[in-house]
C-alpha cells in the first residue's frame, strides 16, 4: 500500500548505539559551514530535535537502539544513519539540492489549469487513492513546482520547503522532507523517495482518539512500516 503516511524507507543495517545522549554537528558539505534549524529524527516517529544557529545538536536516544537516525534541512538533500555512536561527537555533511526548474509562474489560464493538473496527479501518486489517502491534505502546495523533461517524458516534483500533511483519518501532522519525486508518463510509474517525522496529533478528545488508535492499528498491519520495524527487530517470523 503506496502511502506517504506509512512511508518508510527500508533499511536493512542495524545501528548500534552506545549511550542515552548523541550530539553532533550539521555543515554544509561545500563551506562546512554549520547548517541551522536543521531537523534531526527517526523517520516516522515524533522523537527529533532541531540544530541550533551554529549547527549543533543534541537527542536523547534512549529506546532507540536499532533504528537509523536521519538528518534533514530546508535546502539540502537528507542524509541517514545506519551506524553512530553516542560516545562520538558526530560531524554530518549535507549535500545542497540543485532544481532545475522550468515553471513559468504567470497568471494566464492554461498554465493554472496545468499546474492544477499536475498537483492532481502528485497527490494521487504520492499519497494514494485510498479512503484513508483522501482525508490527507498537503498544508503548503505553493512551496511545490513541477519540472517536465520531454526527452524522457518525466514530470519531476520538487518541494523548495518540507511538506506539511495533515492527516484526517489517522489523526497526525507530519512533515515530509521530499528529496526525490519522478512520474513516467510511458510506464505510467512513479518513483520517489524522502523521510519524515510527526509533529502533532489532530484532536484531543478521548472518544476521537480511541477511534483513531483503532484505523491507526489496522492500517500498520502490514503495512511496509510493520514489514520493515519486524525485520529490523528480528521478529519477522512471529509476526507472519
Amino acid at each position: 500500500m503506496k502511502k506517504v503516511i506509512l512511508f518508510v524507507l527500508g533499511v536493512s543495517i542495524y545501528s548500534t548505539v552506545c549511550g542515552q545522549i548523541i550530539r553532533g554537528t550539521i555543515l554544509d558539505v561545500t563551506t562546512k559551514s554549520g547548517i541551522p534549524f536543521a531537523s534531526v529524527y527517526f523517520n516516522a516517529t515524533f522523537a527529533g530535535t532541531t540544530s541550533d544557529k551554529d549547527g549543533n545538536f543534541e537527542l536523547d536516544v534512549s529506546n532507540k537502539g536499532s533504528m537509523p537516525l536521519t538528518i534533514s534541512a530546508v535546502g539540502y538533500f537528507s542524509v541517514t544513519l545506519a551506524r553512530f555512536q553516542t560516545a562520538k561527537h558526530l560531524q554530518i555533511l549535507l549535500t545542497p539540492k540543485v532544481y532545475e526548474l522550468t515553471e513559468a509562474h504567470v497568471k494566464a489560464k492554461s498554465l493554472k489549469a496545468k499546474r492544477q493538473r499536475n498537483l492532481r496527479l502528485f497527490r494521487e501518486e504520492f499519497l494514494g487513492t485510498s479512503a484513508n489517502a483522501g482525508k490527507c491534505k498537503i498544508l503548503n502546495e505553493k512551496d511545490i513546482s513541477f519540472n517536465y523533461d520531454s526527452d524522457t517524458d518525466t514530470l519531476k516534483v520538487f518541494a523548495l520547503k518540507p511538506l506539511e500533511i495533515e492527516n484526517g483519518a489517522l489523526g497526525y501532522k507530519l512533515t515530509y522532507y521530499l528529496d526525490k519525486f519522478e512520474y513516467y508518463r510511458r510506464r505510467r510509474s512513479t518513483f520517489f523517495m524522502g523521510n519524515l517525522i510527526f509533529k502533532d496529533e489532530v484532536g484531543t478528545d478521548s472518544v476521537q482518539k480511541k477511534c483513531y488508535n483503532t484505523i491507526r492499528k489496522e492500517t500498520y498491519q502490514g503495512s511496509r512500516m510493520h514489514f520493515f520495524r519486524t525485520l529490523c527487530g528480528d521478529t519477522l517470523k512471529k509476526n507472519l
